[in-house]
């Protein structure tokens, strides 16, 4: 109080120490948050301990059609990834097998053609192999079809006999080349089948061309014919 006037004290408090700081509130919250290391804020700390503090973030649930969507993608990369898988297994495979057949090369082996006719009287249209082991197998055999061959001038055997089948016309033919090949356990002959052409003249009778092969002794368990375009034509499994 001075003289008469009453003056509030707030006006007149005692003034703070000199080097000495206030300790506000907002110090206190930046101490209590761990951003003043030291006893009071700086200006910049200050501020940073009034900014608010952001959320943690929380998962937003997605609607129902989101959730089918994702597990149909799901779905179809699983088949995709699946299918791509069998493809992969199936080219592998498909390697593997021709590998292996590259690592098992054909041999050349000569044959020779020792008899020929075109009325074999063989029955049906297929074309087949028959394996006969010496000429007395080859001589019952024309003796049961009348079939006329040179028997005197036939080799030891074995002989292939492979049979074009029934034909309606003349113009059919059968050859079988001296180069046959052995793969494995299998002969492979290999024929040229000729047929007449569309506006080729021909007889109207049937024909049933057939040729008679010399074979090697051994060293095959089966004989193929395979003709012209490399197409196999007729199979026989030889005596064991």
């Amino acid at each position: 109080m001075f003289g008469d006037r009453l003056v509030h004290p707030a006006i007149f408090a005692p003034p703070r120490p000199v080097g000495k700081k206030r300790d506000s509130p907002r110090s206190r919250r930046g101490r209590a948050r761990g951003i003043c290391p030291a006893r009071y804020c700086t200006a910049q700390s200050r501020r940073a301990a009034m900014r608010p503090v952001a959320p943690a973030r929380q998962r937003i649930a997605r609607p129902a059609s989101a959730r089918r969507s994702h597990t149909a993608s799901s779905g179809r990369r699983s088949v995709m990834k699946e299918a791509s898988m069998k493809h992969g297994i199936l080219l592998l495979s498909l390697g593997l097998s021709a590998c292996a057949g590259w690592m098992q090369r054909e041999s050349s082996v000569e044959v020779s053609e020792v008899a020929r006719s075109y009325q074999c009287n063989s029955q049906g249209p297929e074309t087949r192999v028959s394996l006969m082991p010496d000429g007395a197998a080859v001589a019952a055999w024309q003796q049961q079809r009348g079939v006329e061959f040179d028997t005197a001038r036939l080799p030891q055997g074995p002989f292939a006999l492979v049979e074009m089948g029934e034909r309606n016309s003349g113009g059919y033919g059968l050859a079988v080349s001296r180069l046959a090949g052995r793969r494995g356990d299998t002969l492979i002959l290999r024929g040229t089948f000729v047929a007449p052409g569309a506006d080729e003249v021909s007889t109207q009778a049937i024909t049933t061309p057939c040729v008679l092969v010399s074979l090697p002794r051994e060293g095959y368990a089966t004989v193929e014919i395979v003709d012209q375009d490399g197409r196999l034509r007729g199979r026989a499994a030889a005596a064991p």
